[in-house]
């Protein structure tokens, strides 16, 4: 994809890391404070704080259609379509730590224009990949409640921790609108109290700062005068404990389940691990599951040695998501899945020494006169296929953000009106005259309506449909059907979901999985059968009889694996061709049990053998933290020694791998990702992380779903975040507050070590070059869409203010060019000759910047190849930032 070849490591020990940071940290802060946002004098005392601003908004005036409006810049909110285009300002002020804040603005005085027109926030919409629609909106009365909008002039958003500081976000509204009067008010100055409560005794945090820290000043509106303020941070949510199983002196093996199953180790697995059997004690194995030791069955005839008859056996599962996934969640949660959204297989680790391990219960009840005999089972079937990541409003701001919000799920299929799906099953031993359920989960995702906006009806071995549902637009249900047992074959079965018709124009419907369950005899296949009770059974001593058997009882394991592990020995076989097994035990709702032919034990995958480099060591200590993949260890290292020598800091080069196994029990999780960064910014020597460089390529397709795949499917060496895919999110450790980058966050999208090389080789290159012209020279590029003006005039607007406010004052006293769509006379580079343009290209920029629409591989200018910015020289290698519709995310 393009923004593969445009992404540039933004790492902050560059040369040109003032340049960036100005850029790219400074500015973008600015549009919301510190541009528009003056602080003239601060004091403090008795728990209060008082700012004396100033304000000073961007805006212009213009005449459209014999009216006269006011435009704000950068002030468009497509999450309140309907209202009013007003500029608000947030600021962080450092508080004391724990504190609430009260606020509000006195000596207010404010520049008033009468007689005009104010933009209206519009409606977006998602016409593809690659293209955004801006529908004009009228103003909306739900805005209009009383005659002014905004009606408060400030308010506390929420509390977060910069760094070492913790700080009230604050909410200035710094216009308002008049509908009645049409006219606008535009604050100029106000003083800003805040009040505030805290710990009154709190420990100051002298350690040494970072280089991160050195712009806190343009992001805590009140640093300079914040030091008494500088503590150390609460944790929003419990420390990590995810290291609390590892013994760091130990040795363990990493093995990988990929299915439900009874699974045995024995000599020969050990000695194919690398391992001496014979110095191990077996009474002191243990396997851990995240970070909790399996029960296991231990058969050994000695004492203190494994010999060559003895193995280990334990129960386990892949690697399932939410027990709850039947569960609708509330807007803005995390959507729930039947299997985890990151892999299928579950991940153990086997280690020995020490104490004993952990052994399972053997046998329950020996004998029991009880006549409650259970012969049947609640069987279930799950179906699920992840096709495609389609979700409705995936313009709106906030699903703009990482997450994995209630909508944001991989789905199997989708039809509309007269569509639909088909799911052949198969069903056996059949209790008659029984009950059989079905579960659809269902998800709107298109509709020219809101209300009963989709209807979907069932069939199952029928040409008639025998049960519905209607639901809404942007709705999740849980379409659940009943029926008799009367409607199943004994072998195949076909159920069919059916769009039906709505008062709507066109509806579209996804499929996420559906499950089956009915009661099915005790009956054996294959001498195995995985069988659980129904939640309503009441806990009793109950008999339970299998029959269908042809294997002998030394043939067969038999398990309780839910809620807990027993294995028995006590059963009965009766029979001799068809045998029937016989045991006793206290049976709950719920409960869960698996015999098993021994022809069908499993054997868990070896990954590695290893001892754990303890990422949680305090000694430890980095400026800038380097994550990778062992896959590319011999650049990396390269790579890390280069930044080491040239720029004298303390760096870390630390595996994802060992990341993984340290911080998420070994599964290939973001999360951990995040969580270690978290431990090592208020664990390791100080000064604390500034920087942090990924190298790597992502891929938010975790598990290789899509289909058709790509030529060269895209390596998952160290992964992003969500979708849209995020890597910034790794240094945001308060996003259940208002939270903001905590590192300088970069990647190399490298997917091998030639091309680590290739970008290191520019890297050194860059460095030995001089200083020249170049350095100072800058090449803006501006889409947008020519049936817009407005649109286009707007992107322009924006690479002009950057040009024109940060490039060319002092102290970077840049130039260069901004080429940019117009409509009269059509061109996508403005009014320049082509040989103009050309030359620009062919001298090259220190800075390229591009606004617009964009696809994976292309720019709305024209720009379809990165080899098209190509300049002529083999020394001058720019930063080029793509903020498009697909790239910008």
């Amino acid at each position: 994809m393009l923004i593969d070849k445009l992404k540039f490591s933004m790492s902050m020990h560059h040369l040109r890391r003032d340049l960036i940071l100005l850029l790219l940290i400074i500015d973008f802060l600015s549009y919301n404070t510190s541009a528009q946002v003056k602080v003239d004098n601060i004091t403090s005392k008795n728990n209060s704080i008082k700012l004396l601003m100033s304000f000073k908004e961007s805006y212009n005036l213009k005449v459209e259609g014999g009216n006269r409006y006011i435009v704000f810049r950068n002030s468009t909110n497509e999450s309140k379509p309907g209202s009013p285009v007003l500029p608000t300002r947030t600021i962080y002020v450092a508080i004391s730590p724990d504190g609430k804040a009260k606020v509000n603005l006195e000596n207010i005085k404010y520049q008033t224009f009468s007689n005009v027109n104010i933009e209206v926030n519009p409606m977006v919409s998602l016409i593809n990949d690659s293209t955004l629609k801006y529908y004009k909106q009228s103003l909306n009365k739900k805005y209009f409640i009383t005659n002014q909008y905004i009606s408060f002039k400030t308010q506390v958003l929420g509390y977060t921790w910069i760094r070492s500081y913790y700080c009230a976000v604050i909410q200035i509204n710094t216009a308002s609108y008049n509908w009645k009067t049409k006219s606008v008010k535009i604050l100029t100055s106000a003083n800003l109290n805040i009040a505030y409560s805290g710990n009154p005794s709190y420990p100051l945090n002298n350690s040494p700062e970072a280089s991160f820290d050195k712009i806190l000043n343009k992001i805590i509106i009140n640093y300079n005068s914040a030091k008494n303020f500088r503590t150390f941070r609460k944790f929003f949510s419990p420390k990590d404990s995810t290291g609390n199983w590892i013994n760091y002196s130990n040795e363990y093996i990493k093995l990988a389940v990929p299915n439900d199953g009874i699974y045995r180790i024995d000599y020969q697995d050990l000695l194919d691990y690398g391992l001496n059997p014979g110095s191990i004690d077996p009474s002191t194995i243990k396997i851990y599951w995240k970070g909790k030791q399996l029960p296991l069955f231990l058969k050994t005839a000695h004492s203190g040695t494994f010999q060559q008859n003895d193995y280990i056996e334990f129960w386990a599962t892949k690697n399932y998501g939410s027990p709850n996934y039947r569960k609708i969640v509330p807007t803005g949660s995390d959507y729930l899945n039947y299997m985890n959204r990151y892999s299928d297989t579950t991940i153990v680790w086997l280690t020995w020494g020490g104490s004993a391990g952990r052994r399972v219960s053997v046998d329950s009840i020996k004998n029991s006169s009880s006549t409650d005999t259970l012969t049947s089972y609640l069987n279930f079937q799950h179906f699920e296929k992840d096709v495609r990541l389609w979700y409705y409003d995936s313009v709106v701001p906030r699903i703009q953000l990482p997450f994995w919000q209630e909508n944001k799920v991989w789905t199997w299929s989708f039809w509309g009106t007269n569509g639909g799906f088909t799911l052949p099953f198969v069903a056996s031993d059949i209790v008659p005259d029984s009950k059989f359920e079905t579960f659809v989960r269902l998800i709107s995702n298109g509709s020219n309506i809101q209300k009963d906006a989709h209807k979907t009806g069932i069939e199952v071995n029928s040409n008639s449909i025998q049960d519905s549902i209607t639901f809404n637009y942007k709705q999740t249900v849980n379409f659940i059907s009943s029926f008799s047992s009367k409607t199943l074959k004994d072998g195949a079965n076909t159920l069919r979901l059916i769009g039906m018709p709505t008062r709507g124009r066109f509806q579209q419907v996804l499929l996420d999985w559906i499950d089956i369950q009915y009661y099915r005899k005790t009956d054996a296949i294959h001498d195995s059968l995985y069988f659980r009770f129904p939640d309503s059974l009441s806990r009793k001593v109950r008999v339970i009889k299998i029959s269908n058997l042809t294997n002998s009882a030394s043939k067969l394991l038999l398990y309780k694996v839910k809620p807990y592990t027993v294995r028995f020995q006590n059963y009965s076989i009766t029979g001799t061709v068809n045998k029937t097994l016989t045991f006793t035990d206290t049976v709950s709702g719920g409960d869960a049990y698996i015999l098993l032919s021994e022809q069908y034990i499993k054997k868990p995958n070896f990954v590695e053998k290893k001892k754990f480099i303890n990422l949680r060591n305090t000694n430890r200590g980095a400026d800038d933290i380097l994550i990778s993949n062992r896959l590319l260890t011999q650049s990396v290292t390269n790579y890390n020694h280069f930044i080491e020598k040239n720029y004298n800091i303390r760096t870390a080069l630390v595996f994802v791998n060992d990341i993984y196994d340290e911080f998420s029990y070994g599964y290939a999780k973001p999360e951990a990702i995040r969580r270690f960064l978290l431990y090592a910014n208020e664990n390791w020597v100080a000064p604390k992380p500034s920087y942090l460089t990924l190298i790597g390529d992502a891929n938010y397709d975790y598990k290789n779903h899509w289909n058709p795949a790509p030529k060269i499917r895209k390596k998952d060496l160290v992964p992003s975040y969500g979708d849209p895919v995020s890597d910034v999110w790794y240094s945001i450790w308060d996003s259940s507050q208002v939270g903001i980058p905590q590192m300088f966050v970069g990647r190399i999208p490298a997917s091998d070590n030639n091309q680590v090389e290739f970008y290191l080789g520019k890297y050194m290159k860059y460095l030995g070059r001089p200083y020249d012209k170049w350095n100072k020279t800058f090449l803006f590029f501006s889409g947008g869409d020519p049936s817009q003006p407005n649109q286009i005039e707007q992107l322009k607007n924006e690479n002009n203010y950057i040009f024109n406010n940060l490039v060319k004052p002092k102290p970077i006293g840049g130039e260069g060019y901004h080429f940019y769509k117009t409509i009269t006379p059509q061109s996508n580079f403005g009014p320049y000759s082509q040989n103009t343009i050309q030359s620009a290209i062919n001298f090259g920029a220190l800075f390229i910047s591009y606004i617009g629409h964009s696809g994976t591989q292309t720019w709305d200018n024209g720009i379809t190849d990165v080899n098209a910015l190509k300049n002529s020289y083999d020394n001058r290698f720019p930063l080029i930032t793509d903020f498009g519709c697909s790239t910008g995310k």
